[in-house]
């Protein structure tokens, strides 16, 4: 149940909220400068090693990317760029949320589980530095969304082990259905 890295930025309090931590925004808006708070942004932007990391990675393979997605949970959203404080719709909003919509439904269509989407500033909250609107924002990634698995509540953090199966079939199935509607609409064409 630990939100964070473990690097000690603080002698009393562990860790960086590493979906905070990305340049791009840092700081815009639902993150902190206060070490012992969850959502603890870090003292400057990509400043933890994960970050680095991911970030590296990507910059390795970025002329290959044509979409980023991350995984999260929980709520039951499908959330894109951007988080920050004052976000405008990103140019090609309206185009994700048609890949979204038609992951929705497909993630509907196996057990019933609502997802919500729209941009995560829209319906879940001010949040600035996360890796999607890095991802999307700062280098170009056409397409970015945050997954956020099962449930919306009851469960919170702990889903039920008999829950992580059906919870993975109808992400894949939203996952697909995502896909498809991107290239029927004009991306992945490579």
């Amino acid at each position: 149940m630990w939100r964070k890295n473990r690097y000690p930025h603080n002698v009393l309090c562990y860790g960086v909220d590493m979906n905070r931590n990305f340049p791009g925004h840092w700081m815009e808006g639902g993150a902190s400068a206060v070490p012992c708070t969850d959502t603890y942004a870090g003292p400057e932007p990509g400043s933890e090693i994960e970050t680095k990391n991911v970030m590296n990675y990507f910059m390795s393979v970025k002329d290959n990317i044509h979409a980023y997605l991350s995984f999260h949970s929980y709520g039951q959203y499908i959330l894109f760029p951007f988080g920050h404080t004052g976000a405008e719709y990103s140019e090609n909003y309206y185009d994700m949320m048609e890949m979204g919509e038609a992951s929705a439904i497909a993630i509907y269509g196996r057990y019933g589980t609502a997802y919500e989407v729209g941009t995560t500033a829209d319906v879940l909250y001010i949040a600035s530095g996360s890796s999607p609107d890095w991802a999307h924002g700062t280098q170009g990634t056409p397409v970015a969304a945050t997954f956020e698995f099962r449930d919306n509540g009851y469960h919170g953090f702990i889903l039920p082990p008999e829950q992580i199966i059906p919870n993975a079939m109808e992400v894949m199935d939203g996952l697909i259905a995502f896909l498809r509607k991107g290239k029927e609409i004009g991306y992945f064409t490579v």
